[in-house]
């Protein structure tokens, strides 16, 4: 659930909510099942904030930074993301949750399981190490839905890189 405090200074603005963000920078954003839908988060700094589950369905995150933020069960669905693209796929794996993976100009991270809960997001070539690291074995059934996540999400960038800024 949102911290309501955080969510009525989003909804404040970008500006406000950036100049709170830079004041407090230890403080982790909680918009966790937040309805957003509609809303304008242009420029918004999201960075960490806990978007789980949020509705975000026709938000403008136009130039917003999502870097480290959690869209796990976030609907995206309509939503404008500028150059950014976000593709979720699952629930799968070993933990049967679901894989986020965000790309952009200035954006490379893959969340996933229990890789994201022991804080251990990174990009997609890390990912990729570690997939081979924990299920090498090429019969092991959570490799071959990881492996197949991975061809997928290199598929979608090829498909829409986003823009060099």
């Amino acid at each position: 659930m949102a911290n309501q405090e955080h969510l009525a200074k989003l909804r404040e603005g970008a500006r406000a909510w950036n100049q709170w963000q830079e004041e407090n920078p230890t403080v982790k954003a909680d918009l966790s099942g937040a309805d957003l839908g509609g809303a304008n988060l242009t420029r918004a700094n999201l960075t960490g904030a806990d978007l789980g589950g949020a509705n975000l369905t026709r938000a403008n995150l136009g130039g917003a930074n999502l870097t480290r933020a959690d869209l796990t069960e976030a609907d995206l669905s309509e939503a404008y993301l500028g150059e950014n693209h976000v593709l979720q796929v699952g629930p799968g794996g070993s933990r049967r949750d679901y894989t986020v993976a965000k790309w952009g100009p200035n954006l490379d991270e893959v969340e996933a399981g229990y890789w994201t809960v022991s804080g251990h997001m990174g990009t997609l070539a890390e990912f990729e190490k570690r997939i081979a690291e924990v299920y090498g074995e090429p019969d092991n059934p959570h490799g071959i839905y990881y492996r197949g996540v991975i061809a997928l999400i290199q598929a979608a960038r090829v498909a829409y890189p986003g823009k060099k800024e």
